[in-house]
């Protein structure tokens, strides 16, 4: 299989999954919508920078050709981008990192303090579709942000001695 053909196979499992997490997230009713990032996501960031603190585009650009199975991940409530998130499957399949999240600090909707529950939620998706055994999420900003996975089931690690990063098992 070649790296285009890789590349839309896992786009097609990606948004399986997102339509699975939308499903399981408790908060029914909602306007919840999870998609690949996108030009509307990258749009929307574009014109309301002030939420985010990460550079989102230069970051979408190098994750767009780096490997098939990256995941890219836009929340919405409605038309509001809350949460934006990268991350990618290992090469083994074993393992759904996510090395970029951050929620839209200007958003305090239904889907405040959620976005990491949403990432968590793909994950377990993509998880059970590849048959991975763990979701990392790599380089916790600071500690108030590693307790806080901490509390969502969480356990911290140290990769290769100098990665910090914080395991879900699936």
């Amino acid at each position: 299989m070649n790296f285009h053909e890789a590349k839309e196979k896992y786009r097609i499992i990606f948004e399986d999954c997102f339509s699975c997490a939308e499903n399981a997230f408790p908060a029914k009713g909602l306007s919840l919508k999870i998609t690949r990032i996108d030009n509307q996501a990258i749009n929307y960031y574009e014109a309301h920078r002030g939420g985010f603190s990460m550079d989102w585009k230069a970051l979408f650009q190098k994750q767009l050709n780096a490997r098939a199975k990256s995941i890219t991940i836009a929340i919405w409530d409605g038309k509001t981008l809350v949460g934006l998130a990268l991350g990618k499957v290992s090469k083994a399949r074993n393992l759904v990192s996510f090395s970029y999240i951050e929620s839209n600090s200007n958003y305090c909707g239904e889907l405040s303090g959620q976005v990491i529950t949403i990432v968590t939620l793909v994950g377990m998706e993509v998880g059970k579709h590849v048959n991975a055994s763990y979701i990392a999420l790599h380089d916790p900003v600071n500690t108030r942000v590693e307790n806080y996975y901490a509390k969502l089931g969480y356990k911290k690690c140290f990769l290769y001695g100098i990665r910090r990063s914080m395991f879900f098992k699936i």
